[in-house]
């Protein structure tokens, strides 16, 4: 029998201090069934954000018994769930398992997203762990790019960017 929400409408959720390492979560309830995006927004690339206590690995490590993301997944949801990381040869978390107490798995209904205005590149997509997907300035649909722009402006100025990227952002601009 499929896990069944405390509630039967999809909802956001922002998080405040007790979770540093996310910024937002969208439960999307559909016929009784449920699927968990957990949200990190940030301007800056991915190595530069995932620091201190707004590590995403920090979802998986126990404190005071319990595993946050196991935590998480129990308020929302009628549990309980376990939640174990999956370490590569490097001693690294590159993914994760949640499973209720019948042992059925439910990792493919949680997502975890970085969101930027960054492009994939200067993001550094590449450097975050398996489990993590990320939504780019490649990604955004075109009516949101020019929303976005200004921030892209912003930021190159600052970081002096190449000139591949300025011609990229000038482009868009016609």
């Amino acid at each position: 029998m499929p896990q069944r929400s405390k509630v039967n409408f999809s909802y956001w959720i922002k998080f405040g201090e007790n979770y540093p390492s996310l910024d937002y979560a969208y439960v999307d309830m559909t016929d009784g069934s449920w699927m968990l995006y957990l949200i990190q927004v940030s301007v800056s690339s991915f190595p530069v954000h995932n620091r201190d206590s707004a590590r995403l690995e920090l979802l998986f490590e126990k404190t005071g018994g319990t595993v946050p993301l196991a935590s998480l997944l129990n308020s929302f949801f009628d549990g309980p769930f376990e939640v174990s990381p999956v370490y590569n040869d490097r001693k690294k978390i590159m993914d994760f398992v949640v499973t209720d107490s019948q042992g059925i798995s439910f990792r493919d209904r949680i997502s975890i997203l970085y969101v930027t205005p960054l492009t994939r590149e200067d993001a550094k997509a590449d450097s975050a762990p398996e489990f993590v997907e990320f939504l780019t300035f490649d990604n955004f649909p075109g009516y949101m790019k020019s929303y976005i722009d200004v921030g892209q402006k912003v930021r190159s100025r600052r970081s002096s960017p190449s000139r591949r990227s300025v011609k990229r952002i000038k482009s868009e601009e016609t």
